[in-house]
């Protein structure tokens, strides 16, 4: 689990939604750029974060994630919050360099 501290772990400059977004799918990616999981049985290994950086028809620079959070086993009949369904991807530690 990679449990963070809002308060010293969160920069002041991530200020509205789309900058948290962003900067939890940079640590995400930043820690787990390079593990698999196998998504279905008759494909290889699926990558945990994918992160392209591409041009939209508008002429917009986007970044285009795509992560895969494993999820407790009765997400669907819980009455909790999905986002506390999530299980651990791995102990890690939030990279010292996004935390300012």
């Amino acid at each position: 689990m990679t449990v963070f501290d809002k308060t010293t772990d969160l920069p002041a400059s991530v200020n509205t939604l789309e900058k948290l977004c962003c900067w939890a799918l940079l640590v995400a990616y930043k820690l787990h750029k390079n593990d698999s999981y196998p998504e279905t049985a008759t494909t290889g290994l699926t990558p945990i974060v994918t992160l392209q950086q591409g041009l939209a028809e508008n002429e917009t620079e986007r970044l285009i994630f795509r992560i895969s959070l494993p999820l407790n086993a009765d997400w669907a009949t819980s009455a909790l919050k999905l986002w506390t369904q999530t299980e651990v991807l791995a102990n890690a530690t939030i990279p010292t360099s996004f935390k300012s």
